[in-house]
């Protein structure tokens, strides 16, 4: 009888230790909780798609602004090009990495940071973690860019924009990883064979047109649909598109800064922390806007003609996103079918499981999908929290 009290006790003091230890992991242990690919509340749709879409943010945009900064930019690249040997006149950029990260994010993903840097042989690699002293130089003689830079919530796109268009190359967020090395990446081997006459290379990011109004903000989303700037390859320095990024994203944020009074200044935060909203920052200076000038690029380039144009966006026959809807190849645009003088150079537009899978939206893949070339953690669907921190 004894024995079996000592053993009742000694299971019940088990038990005890085994729920205290579980509560004081929970309770007082910083977690970093996995994403996770999880259900949420069902969708819902609407009975007519959404394929154009204007923010607040681009309706109250100062155009004379914009038109005088984008001529300083163009200024400045033909200035620097007539400058360049006949050799590098083609403006090919090098082969080389980019990715910008806080000091606490460089912590987190320093498993994907080191996949990012050694798995890429012929790659060169880039991490920037603090100010970007020697990049800023260069734009010196243009105020607005400067002063633009000191808005924290504006800086991590502000950056990407610029030394995409400046320096060219592969960009992609740390809390990306690579499923293949960019040199077995099946787009990016098309385009180094040659023969293709693009300088931009982007994937479709969502692709949901027919969510209601309701499902968006359930999505924490702007629009429901879009290109992604988590990963983007600019083959070519000085692209258009991303010149027009940097002067829109600048434009956008004064719209937000008149509309609300928003403060620039944090001096407690890291250098590339953010206090807009995801949905808000994806109009101002992210996804959002970039599909905004992608499809108005086309949309003055392209010849008239051309099968990209909806016959149902106006009378010029707007290049929406109607023609981008259930993308399933690369869809290669080529400088060759742009109109003689347009400002456009070419862009490669990758289907949703090539950079953007893992997510419960769109038709995207699985991670270990065959077509996967880049994966990233999961972001989208209705935000929850536990104990204060934020997860999917």
């Amino acid at each position: 009888m004894l024995r079996m009290r000592r053993g009742h006790i000694f299971r019940l003091l088990s038990c005890i230790l085994i729920i205290s230890g579980i509560l004081y992991f929970f309770l007082h242990e910083s977690v970093v909780l996995p994403t996770l690919s999880r259900p949420f509340p069902a969708s819902k749709y609407a009975t007519r798609a959404t394929y154009e879409y204007t923010s607040i943010y681009r309706r109250n945009a100062n155009r004379t602004f914009e038109a005088g900064l984008d001529a300083q930019l163009l200024a400045f690249e033909q200035s620097f090009y007539s400058s360049l040997p006949s050799n590098e006149q083609n403006l090919l950029a090098n082969l080389t990495i980019h990715q910008i990260s806080t000091t606490k994010q460089q912590s987190q993903m320093s498993a994907w940071i080191t996949q990012w840097r050694t798995n890429n042989p012929g790659w060169s690699y880039e991490l920037l973690t603090t100010h970007p002293v020697s990049l800023l130089a260069i734009y010196k003689g243009i105020p607005s860019i400067l002063s633009a830079y000191e808005n924290p919530s504006l800086r991590r796109d502000l950056v990407r924009y610029l030394l995409l268009w400046y320096h060219g190359g592969f960009y992609t967020d740390v809390n990306t990883w690579e499923r293949v090395s960019l040199n077995h990446c099946p787009p990016i081997v098309e385009f180094t064979q040659g023969g293709r006459e693009v300088s931009l290379m982007v994937g479709v990011d969502r692709d949901e047109p027919f969510y209601n109004r309701e499902t968006v903000e359930m999505m924490g989303w702007g629009r429901g649909f879009g290109l992604g700037i988590d990963t983007v390859w600019a083959m070519k320095r000085f692209d258009p598109i991303m010149r027009r990024a940097i002067v829109r994203s600048i434009s956008h944020a004064e719209v937000k800064k008149g509309l609300e009074g928003t403060k620039w200044f944090h001096d407690d935060w890291d250098v590339f922390e953010s206090d807009w909203e995801e949905w808000e920052r994806s109009e101002i200076s992210g996804a959002g806007m970039f599909t905004d000038i992608v499809l108005e690029v086309l949309s003055d380039g392209l010849r008239d003609d051309h099968e990209l144009r909806d016959r149902d966006a106006g009378l010029e026959r707007r290049v929406s996103w109607k023609k981008f809807k259930h993308l399933q190849t690369t869809l290669w645009i080529d400088r060759s079918q742009a109109r003689e003088g347009a400002d456009m150079r070419g862009i490669a537009v990758l289907p949703i499981d090539v950079w953007s899978n893992g997510q419960n939206h769109s038709g995207a893949g699985t991670f270990e999908a065959e077509t996967a070339c880049v994966n990233r953690a999961n972001r989208d669907g209705p935000k929850k929290t536990w104990h204060g921190k934020g997860f999917w």
